[in-house]
Formats: structure tokens, sequence, C-alpha cells
């Protein structure tokens, strides 16, 4: 005879596993097969309550090789290295009702991807997330001048991105080359203090600057 206690166990790992998983960004892109030189746009719309007093949003995000981040039309940073991800508290740049997430990015060669988490903790304790999933979209801008009007406009709040395309998936977080990243777990990026590291005589510990605006 089964023992429930080994039943319960078991479907609790399984059901935490099922909830982690869904809640674990992609790596997204236009293709499988990237171009050398691509940029893209990626957009995606996500919507808050009427009242958001207390509420905390925070953005990460990473990208082979630069991304530039901007919510609703406003520029929050940007990220040159994707073993190092972008973490900022985007809380004053959100608003009731809609809001998106723009994002730029480019690949200098090699890999392309680009991963994101947009986290909103509620007042009353809740917290959900909106992952780099097929349900962003995508337009191809490798070829439009920097200075054409379609850069500032596509970054907007109420730009019509509803003829781009869906993203292709490359996998969840933690697949090949990129594997795991700093905050990827959803909680802060933090540096560990200097004091509790064991140095070798004469070396001193030096804190890496995580991007942010």
């Amino acid at each position: 005879m089964c023992n429930k206690a080994f039943i319960i166990g078991l479907l609790g790992l399984v059901l935490g596993t099922t909830i982690a998983s869904a809640q674990t960004p992609n790596w997204i892109w236009s293709k499988a097969n990237p171009g050398e030189d691509d940029v893209l746009y990626f957009r995606k719309s996500f919507e808050l309550p009427e009242k958001i007093q207390g509420f905390k949003v925070q953005f990460w995000g990473s990208c082979d090789n630069v991304l530039n981040v901007n919510i609703n039309g406003q520029a929050i940073g940007f990220s040159t290295e994707w073993s190092v991800p972008m973490f900022h508290d985007i809380s004053k740049y959100v608003k009731p009702g809609r809001n998106v997430v723009a994002i730029k990015a480019t690949n200098q060669g090699s890999f392309a991807g680009l991963i994101a988490r947009v986290t909103i903790d509620s007042a009353d304790g809740k917290s959900r997330g909106v992952l780099t999933d097929e349900s962003w979209r995508w337009i191809d801008v490798t070829n439009v001048d920097k200075n054409d009007p379609l850069n500032k406009a596509v970054v907007l709040n109420d730009y019509d991105d509803s003829k781009w395309k869906p993203a292709h998936v490359l996998g969840k977080l933690g697949i090949a080359p990129w594997g795991n990243l700093p905050g990827g777990d959803g909680r802060p990026i933090t540096a560990t203090p200097g004091e509790s590291l064991e140095l070798l005589p004469g070396f001193k510990a030096a804190v890496p600057d995580f991007p942010q605006a």
C-alpha cells in the first residue's frame, strides 16, 4: 500500500515544479537562427488595477548582446553585457490600466536572445510576473536609420503593434549557452557583503556594478 504522506509530498513537489516553471521567463528572439547584426524591438503590454498605491513593480532582463528598455515611453536604462542583467525598480513609471514595456534588442554576432521579467507586487502581498514568452511581439529595425521617427514611436504606450509578429521561444532561463543569471530567481540582485567573504592574505573584495538606470 502506498504511503499517503509520500504521495502528498510527491504531488506537492510536482505542483511546486509546475508553478516555478510557469513563472520562469524564456529566452526569445525573432527566430531560431538570428542574423549577425539583428536589431529588433520587442513589446509587451500588461494591466494594473485602478488603485496601485503600495504596489512595487520591478524590471529584470538581459540580452545577448545589448538591450535598451522603455516603460510607457520612458527610458529606464540599458545593458551591454548579457551576463550582468539589468535590474530596476519601475514603480514610478507604471500607471493604472494599460502599461507597455518596449525593448530594443541588438545582436553583435553569434548567439542572440532576450529574456525579461516584470515583477508586480501588490499591497496585499500578492505577486505576479510578466515574463518573456511567445506573447511578446517584435519588429525588425536592422535597416531602419537611427534617426527615423519609428524609433521614438514604437516605445510609446499607444503605439499599435498588432501587425508585429509573435516572438520565437528559444527556451527557458537556464538553457545553454547562457545558463542561470543573477536575479533569475525573481529576487533582487544583491552583492555578498565583503566582510563575509574569506579571501587570501593581501586580496580585497570588489563589488560589481549591476546596470541600473
